[in-house]
């Protein structure tokens, strides 16, 4: 009898000494005293400030863990009054910690070379990073439009930039950097803005993807000319994307995996109340902070025998960021034909998170699946307008695949969809031509609506963020999450 293989440890368990993670014997109390000179306020501080409990016992190896409770790590600053009106201080808000950092020369020095062609939106773009009078900016937005908007900045806080400094402290410790090396080291590394600079330069892309990335957005993000970003927020219904010739004509050539539409977004949901975008904001904001702290907790990156494992944590983090990355990426393509490959991509990276250190990563069929994304993904939205028009496009997602993409099962119609990704990247190749062949006179006889792929990685990332503790869990997919608990 061949006996049953052994149970992964379940990665949700705490670390072995009640939440707290040991750090590597290499470093010691002493080592971590040594950093005090270089911190402000020393290493105490810096801790407090990142929300992290240290236990500094005098033998036995130092412990630390982040726990329970969480300072904010994100801010969103109002540039309004109640009725829509600028507030006398609006300049002052949006220009706090940081000077003009010369955008608007650096573009003019552009255009007297080679000129600049822009759409409507693309001269605002270019007149918020120009002018360092943004609030006048703002207002030619707000001119611009029918209805009024609500202009937020968004920034991360003290305890963020706080949180990620100590992590890298500690893996340059963990890397046997000498302690009197270890903040010069680490601010060198800051200098070139790595991977964690998506959240500390440009925090929209953390937050805000959930509004920007869908057919039509309830958001635009904007980069002022001192670096901050503002978000305008449609106060009602949404954004329409304008019709753009963005790109050098070609002629109509390219290959799109648009389908005739049909309804396609049409459900039961006539339309967003007022103040939709703001709620939503708000409550991103606010998950967005519980999703930090998850994903930056130390006892989250312990070994099998309790110890910190830097790069668990750095592996963990950057795929995140990467993945939401390509969410900003899709969002900004969001009606292109290139726009389903970074859809896939962005679900890609989710495989690659779900898959952990196993030999095979969940089946992409499986990603698609709209019961799982009913399940696991839609039914993390808020409750009302935003999870009833989400659960609507993907039940006319399911019904657009049974009707346009037939097949023997709907199992199989799923895998067929999956293999749309493995005629361009080759991921788990079937080396089945014949069926690679179905699949495209599948497209070509029926013209399914493929673009919903795009809505499908929207909704799993925005389900990351609003749910990590089961949807970013590394080596487990959510159902798998589920039927461990």
């Amino acid at each position: 009898m061949v006996p049953p293989p052994p149970r992964r440890p379940n990665p949700l368990r705490p670390s072995l000494d009640g939440g707290w993670a040991a750090l590597p014997q290499s470093i010691t109390r002493n080592s971590l005293r040594k950093l005090d000179p270089s911190l402000q306020g020393g290493l105490e501080r810096l801790a407090r400030r990142a929300g992290i409990q240290f236990r500094l016992s005098s033998d036995g190896p130092v412990r630390l863990k982040a726990g329970g409770s969480h300072p904010p790590f994100f801010r969103l600053i109002s540039l309004q009054d109640a009725v829509g009106e600028f507030l006398p201080d609006a300049s002052e808000r949006l220009g706090q910690d940081g000077d003009d950092m010369g955008f608007g020369e650096a573009i003019a020095g552009h255009v007297k070379v080679q000129g600049l062609e822009t759409t409507q939106w693309g001269a605002h773009e270019v007149a918020i990073v120009s002018d360092s009078d943004t609030v006048s900016a703002l207002k030619r937005v707000q001119e611009s439009t029918q209805s009024p908007l609500r202009f937020f900045r968004v920034k991360t806080t003290e305890n963020l930039l706080g949180r990620l400094l100590l992590w890298n402290i500690l893996t340059q410790l963990a890397r046997g950097v000498p302690a009197g090396d270890v903040v010069s080291a680490v601010r060198r590394l800051n200098d070139r803005r790595r991977v964690s600079g998506i959240v500390e330069m440009a925090p929209a892309s953390f937050m805000g993807y959930p509004l920007i990335a869908r057919a039509q957005p309830l958001a635009a993000v904007f980069m002022t000319a001192h670096g901050s970003q503002v978000l305008a927020l449609a106060t009602r219904g949404a954004f329409i994307r304008p019709l753009e010739f963005g790109m050098w004509p070609v002629g109509l050539t390219r290959i799109r995996f648009n389908g005739p539409g049909l309804g396609i977004y049409k459900t039961k949901v006539e339309g967003f109340p007022e103040g939709h975008a703001e709620m939503l904001l708000r409550l991103m904001a606010e998950r967005a902070d519980a999703a930090i702290h998850h994903l930056t907790s130390p006892e989250r990156y312990c070994n099998a025998h309790g110890v910190l494992d830097t790069d668990s944590y750095w592996l963990s983090w950057s795929s995140v960021l990467f993945g939401m990355d390509a969410m900003t990426c899709l969002a900004a393509e969001w009606d292109q034909a290139s726009a389903i490959w970074t859809a896939f991509r962005a679900l890609g990276v989710l495989q690659g998170i779900w898959q952990g250190d196993r030999a095979k990563a969940p089946p992409l069929s499986a990603l698609l699946d709209p019961r799982h994304i009913q399940r696991y993904a839609v039914a993390t939205f808020p409750e009302g307008a935003e999870r009833d028009w989400a659960s609507g496009v993907i039940e006319n997602y399911q019904r657009d695949l049974k009707d346009r993409f037939p097949s023997p099962s709907f199992d199989e119609t799923l895998k067929h969809v999956a293999e749309v990704r493995n005629l361009v990247h080759g991921v788990h190749a079937t080396g089945d031509r014949t069926r690679r062949l179905e699949v495209l006179q599948l497209i070509d006889e029926h013209a399914p609506n493929l673009q919903l792929i795009n809505d499908i990685a929207a909704y799993w990332w925005m389900s990351v963020l609003l749910n990590p503790v089961r949807n970013a869990v590394s080596g487990l997919a959510p159902w798998e999450v589920v039927g461990r608990r």
